[in-house]
Order: structure tokens, then sequence, then C-alpha cells
């Protein structure tokens, strides 16, 4: 039997590899396909057959290929599998020819039966620091499968990735900053020196605690509980800063399972994933200057010869502080004193900094630098004064990037990770000798407690 042969033997022994979580605490559910969540009913249960038909990129055109980009690089990101290390996924058959097909990944053997008694792989329950994550891995085995352990791991933590080129060829200098990393072994084999080991043994309903021992893995149906702890200091999920397939920065929250099986560079290991989101809150009002205006003014000699003259530009965004996914008003006050007119303004919201290797400034590092959806603003004639008003909406998926999931604050909890938000704002115009550019910082949170003060007094 070849090497490839055994590889596909193991895996056709694996009728099902599930981590199911128990969500009975959560009271939402984000899906990052559909970038929309799901809250659950006060007082009520979740209903499960609700998530039906969710998590799939079928209804997404080849087209559409932010979208996909977005959720590829959300899907890599969960399932981080070590070198040669076998997932188990199942490709997805759809009609729609106008669908990504095949091409799309669903995470385990999920039949029609279960599809609506489990959560869906893309779908992200919500997490506090603090809470605790409890479920149960499910095995459903063919037949027996000779393995060394069967563990459940519980990691958060930064990944980044730098693909490095060198006059040989290439190679991928990966780091991570780990906030969390348990490890809880479910089943061992059992060593030489156990008394009297059992060949086979039921796991089905086994509760957490001691793992369990046999000489193999034993065919049928078997579920491990597990149960893990989130610090009250844990910082947010944060997606994928810099979209690349090659270069790669994001902090996630996982779970996963594997099926070790002792072979030479883990190549007949077999592992599951499932992802949460968590989520901290940060109050903008904390800070009262976050509840004022700022402006930001500029102004730029146009030149000495032809269509000579000053541009000046005034931007002021009403508030300093927003919360996330709130729209940017924005107000523009434009003096083109020049002899030319302005061919073009652009206005956005921009999520920008830097992901490094390590905590060194002089670490390799990759730029980040997402932007919203832009809002124009054309034709401004020689010598006129306009003043425009502009909201800009906090749409991010020209950038293949989620708003939603974006951080707030500055991610002062990784050393790796630096962000910060501004509105840019550019200017454009023939024979200018440098561009025109000014940003207006902002102080993105959650909440706002000033205005639900506000609220409760009137």
């Amino acid at each position: 039997m070849t090497e490839k042969q055994s590889e596909n033997g193991i895996m056709d022994k694996v009728e099902n590899f599930e981590i199911e979580l128990d969500i009975s605490q959560q009271n939402a559910v984000y899906d990052y396909v559909r970038m929309d969540e799901i809250q659950k009913r006060a007082d009520q249960e979740w209903d499960m057959s609700s998530f039906r038909g969710r998590g799939t990129t079928s209804g997404i055109s080849k087209e559409n290929e932010n979208d996909l980009i977005r959720i590829k690089m959300m899907d890599n990101s969960i399932m981080d599998t070590r070198f040669l290390e076998k997932k188990v996924k199942v490709k997805e058959d759809s009609s729609d020819t106008g669908s990504t097909g095949s091409d799309d990944l669903i995470f385990g053997n999920i039949d029609e039966e279960r599809e609506g008694m489990f959560l869906p792989r893309r779908l992200l329950p919500v997490y506090h620091p603090g809470d605790t994550v409890r479920g149960h891995v499910d095995l459903h085995l063919n037949s027996e499968v000779p393995a060394d352990a069967l563990q459940v791991a519980f990691v958060g933590q930064v990944t980044m990735n730098i693909r490095m080129y060198h006059q040989h060829g290439y190679y991928d200098d990966t780091r991570h900053e780990e906030f969390v990393k348990e490890k809880t072994i479910l089943w061992e084999k059992a060593s030489d020196k156990d008394t009297a080991p059992a060949d086979t043994f039921s796991l089905l309903g086994v509760s957490s605690g001691e793992p369990q021992r046999s000489r193999v893995l034993p065919a049928g149906k078997h579920r491990f509980s597990f149960e893990f702890h989130i610090p009250s200091d844990a910082p947010p999920t944060v997606p994928p800063l810099y979209i690349s397939t090659t270069n790669y920065a994001h902090l996630v929250w996982r779970l996963k399972a594997k099926i070790v099986t002792g072979s030479f560079f883990k190549c007949k290991n077999i592992t599951t994933h499932r992802g949460i989101l968590l989520r901290t809150d940060l109050d903008i009002a904390t800070n009262p200057e976050n509840l004022t205006s700022i402006s930001t003014e500029e102004e730029l000699d146009t030149g000495l010869l032809w269509n000579s003259g000053k541009i000046t530009c005034k931007a002021t965004v009403g508030q300093a502080g927003h919360i996330r996914g709130e729209p940017v008003n924005l107000t523009l006050e434009l003096n083109n004193s020049s002899g030319g007119n302005i061919n073009r303004v652009e206005a956005f919201v921009r999520c920008h900094g830097k992901a490094r290797l390590s905590e060194s400034k002089l670490s390799c590092s990759l730029k980040i630098n997402l932007k919203t959806t832009k809002v124009i603003m054309e034709d401004i004639k020689s010598n006129s004064y306009e003043v425009f008003r502009r909201t800009i909406p906090w749409d991010f998926k020209e950038s293949s990037a989620d708003g939603n999931l974006l951080p707030v604050g500055h991610l002062e909890e990784s050393k790796m990770l630096d962000v910060n938000y501004e509105v840019t704002i550019k200017i454009k115009r023939k024979g200018l000798h440098r561009n025109f550019e000014l940003c207006v910082p902002l102080e993105i949170g959650t909440v706002n407690s000033a205005v639900s003060a506000e609220a409760f007094d009137t």
C-alpha cells in the first residue's frame, strides 16, 4: 500500500468529525458570509432550524470577487492547519450556475438530516471576555482507527505571515502572539504499562475529565465534552487586515480538534475547526473629546506660473468618536483661488496601521490600508468657494473587509498589531506639484453611553 493510499484510507474511516458548541448562554451569532448578526429572542431558546441555509456561498456570484475573497480569508484564518495535516471537509454541491459551486468548502460532513440541528461552520457564536466556552466533539468512525490521541485545543492568537523572497526562491516567515493556548486530551492510546487496557469502549455521552484509553479508536459514534474559560483581559477577534493569499495578519479565537496518528511529518493527522467571535466593548464617551467636533485645515500654493494661486481646504467631522458601523458626517469647505479647476475630490474612512513580525519597530511589517466606499465631489471651478456636506458610509466591501468586525480602539493588547482610523480627503487637479491630502483622526468604539444617558433622561 502506498503512502497516498494509506492517507486516503484513514480519511475514509471518518464518517463525521465535528466540534459542536453549546450556545444556550450566548445571545448572538454572527454570519460572516452575509455580514449580519442573529439575535436570540429574550427568554427563549435558540431555534436551530433558523440557521438552515446559512454559512454557504452558493448564492454569491463568481463575479463578486470582493465578497468571495473576504470569506476565503476568514475561512483560512479559522482553519489554521499545520504542515500536511488533513482537514475534514467536503465540497458543496450547487445547481446554481452563478455560484462558486465546488470551490466552496464546508467543514465537516453535514448531511440534510443534521443541517437543522447544528450551527453551520461560518456562523460564529458571540462571546465576551470572562465567558466559558462549552461544547463537545462528535466523532463517527466507520471502522477502527489506530491513533495516538484525540485532543481539542482552544487558541486565541495573532497570526502573521510575510513571504520572503531571495535569489533561490522564497520562504514564509510566520509568527504568533498567543493570548490563550489550552489543550485537553480526550482520548489516548493505552500504553503497555496500562493494566488490562480495553480493546473497545463506548464514549457516547462521556463528560470531560480524565482521558479515555484503549488500544485503538473504535468504530461507532463517540462524544467527548470540553470546557474552556476566556480570560477577562482577552483581546477581541480581528479579521484579516491584509488582503493577500501569501501575506496575512489576523487575531482569531478558535477550537481545533485533532486525531493524532503519530505518523511522520503529521501527514495523517485529521483535524476539524470551529471559530468563535470574541467581542469587547469600548465606550467612546469615556473621553469627552470624542464627543466634540474635530477639524483639519490645509493650504496649498499651486505654483508661480500658469494657473497659480492657492487652494484652501477645511474638513470638519461632527464628532471625533464614532460607533463601529456608524456613518461619518463630513463638512468640507473648499476655497479654490487658483487659476485652474479642481477635477475631483474624494473622501473616505481609512483603517490604517502596521502588522509587525515582532515587538521591534524595525521588524518586517505589513502595511494595513483598508478603505470604505469613496464619496466623490467633482468639478470645483477656479476662483470659487464651495461647501459640501456628505455622509461617508461605513462600508469596507471594496477592500474585501467586513466593517462589522474591524477592531475598535488601537489594539493596545497586541504587540504585533497597531490600527488607527481617519477620514481622508484627496484633492486632484491638473498641474499640482504634489498630492493635496487631508486627514481627520477618528476614534472608533462599540458604544456611546452619552447617547444612552440622554435617551434615558428624556
